[in-house]
Order: C-alpha cells, then sequence, then structure tokens
C-alpha cells in the first residue's frame, strides 16, 4: 500500500517528528516508550503502516467512518465530529503522542475533532492537520484563529457540524504552530511524560 502522505510532500515533517520521538527513549529523555499514533481518516491503512515504519512503534491506531474499514487492524469506526468521539476511543492506550486528522479535510469536523481529542493528547506531543489546503480560506482562519489565540472564535455554534461554523471553547496549553505545505503541526505545552 502506498500512502498520499508520500505524494503530497509530508515525509519530511513526520521524519522530523519521527526523530525528536525517537530522541525520547534515550538516557536522560522523558518518554521511554514507543511512540503512540492516532490516525483520523484511516482509509485502506496505508498510512498507519508509514507511521509504524517511521516511527518504530506498533502503538499505531485509526479511526474511520467507512464500516467496510472494520476488518483493518486497530481501527475504530466513527464519525470525526461526533462529540462521543473521544469516549469511542477509551478502550485504546492513551494518552497520544501524535494524533493526525487527514479524514474530511472540512473545517466544521476538523475543529470539532481538535476540540474532542486535544484533552487526550500527551504534554509535548503533536496535532497534526493534514491537506488544510482543501478548506475555504474563511473556513480555515475560523480554525487556525482558536489555535493561534489559544481560544476559540467567539461565535455561538448553529446547526450542522459541517458547516464550517467554530463553536466556543478553549486551547489554553498550546505550544506553537507550524503551518506549512498542507500540513498543520501543533505542539501541546509541556514536556513528554
Amino acid at each position: 500500500m502506498i500512502t498520499d502522505k508520500v505524494g503530497n510532500g509530508y515525509t519530511p515533517a513526520y521524519e522530523q517528528l519521527a526523530e525528536e520521538f525517537l530522541g525520547w527513549g534515550t538516557p536522560g529523555s522523558y518518554h521511554a516508550e514507543r511512540p503512540r499514533i492516532l490516525e483520523i481518516g484511516a482509509a485502506d491503512g496505508a498510512g498507519m503502516e508509514y507511521f509504524r515504519k517511521v516511527f518504530s512503534t506498533d502503538e499505531v491506531y485509526g479511526v474511520d467512518i467507512d464500516p467496510t474499514r472494520a476488518d483493518i487492524p486497530n481501527v475504530t469506526i466513527a464519525d470525526q465530529a461526533d462529540p462521543g468521539l473521544a469516549w469511542a476511543l477509551l478502550p485504546l492506550p492513551s494518552p497520544w503522542d501524535l494524533i493526525v486528522d487527514d479524514a474530511s479535510h472540512q473545517a466544521g469536523p476538523t475543529v470539532r475533532t481538535l476540540d474532542n481529542l486535544w484533552p487526550t493528547l500527551r504534554p509535548g506531543g503533536y496535532y497534526v492537520i493534514e491537506d488544510w489546503n482543501y478548506v475555504q480560506a474563511a473556513s480555515m482562519w475560523n480554525l487556525l484563529a482558536p489555535v493561534l489565540f489559544g481560544r476559540w472564535s467567539r461565535y455561538q455554534y448553529q446547526g450542522d457540524v459541517y458547516n464550517g461554523a467554530p463553536f466556543i471553547g478553549e486551547l489554553s496549553d498550546v505550544d506553537s504552530v507550524r503551518v506549512q505545505h498542507g500540513l498543520i503541526i501543533i505542539r501541546k505545552c509541556g514536556e513528554p511524560g
């Protein structure tokens, strides 16, 4: 299986993160375990296999909305915008060191997923939103503004989660945000531990 992460040019960013994660297990580092990775939008599992190889870990899990993906090992069938997504993932080992959102590429569900799963990310971990350049500019601002300013825009959330409207929430523990070709890489404050 070939993942689109290669064709989209994301491999240098993931290889850089992998170097950082693999350094966690060295003497004096904060984290002796292999990283735990969650990919939202697992599709055929090629991305999960890519993460296993690059991050040298078997602790890779996925979420996909398509029930035909249920036969892929470590994939949970769920909608990324479901407010109960974090609860659906409770049987899995967490907190996560890396969460990758490669699902709908729509601002509404992407923001909902970030809001729901951010608390499950380990301090010092990374949350990556792939293919952000597929989202309309105004919707993307609604997604980025809360991260950059540490809180969601002050609009009341109304209507369907797929309409792109932001909702009230808070991300007060963002350490850094990198925006690059197709990727938004958000680091959570704190040291891995």
